[in-house]
């Protein structure tokens, strides 16, 4: 599959409603800082819409990795996998993880909110584009600890289940590969 993203600065770009909120309410938390702490940024004090589609990113050091700490329920209906607790690198596409990589590479080196115009285009299907929001969190006011990202894009939901192979799961069992029984 190949995938691009290409970094934008958010507060210059049209974003949806509910990817807005998010971003003013960690532009809320944060005061003087370059970004808030995680014990800020409450989870429960986001739009409730939001929650599904986010995850949040402990990055780790020598070597540079990232460890989801949070993986919203409509992410991994969309990816057809729960990742909380895991490295980024072990749980999607290569081409999709290296990308992603390098969007939190990105954020946390310039410690800036980015947001990324993605375009997934499948070997068979229809490309889809998208929107990703990633925002550093610091507990220490000068390094990036936390990647916060939300994707929000109920517009394209259907087309992304089909670019990643996976059909909505409405049943306890959970997400499943279009190729399951």
């Amino acid at each position: 599959m190949e995938y691009i993203a290409e970094p934008k600065n958010p507060y210059q770009v049209s974003l949806q409603e509910t990817v807005t909120d998010v971003l003013d309410y960690w532009d809320s938390r944060r005061g003087n800082l370059f970004a808030p702490n995680w014990g800020q940024f409450k989870l429960d004090e986001l739009p409730p819409q939001a929650v599904p589609w986010c995850s949040v990113l402990d990055v780790k050091h020598e070597p540079l990795d990232f460890v989801f700490r949070f993986w919203g329920s409509g992410r991994a209906q969309v990816l057809g996998q729960e990742v909380t607790g895991k490295s980024l690198t072990s749980v999607v596409d290569s081409n999709i993880a290296k990308s992603t990589f390098d969007q939190n590479v990105m954020t946390m080196e310039q410690r800036v909110p980015l947001f990324f115009d993605t375009v997934a285009a499948p070997e068979y299907g229809d490309k889809v584009s998208y929107g990703v929001l990633r925002l550093p969190l610091s507990s220490d006011g000068t390094n990036v600890d936390k990647i916060f990202t939300i994707s929000f894009n109920p517009d394209v939901r259907d087309q992304l289940h089909s670019v990643f192979g996976t059909v909505p799961a409405f049943g306890l069992s959970g997400p499943k590969k279009l190729d399951e029984n």
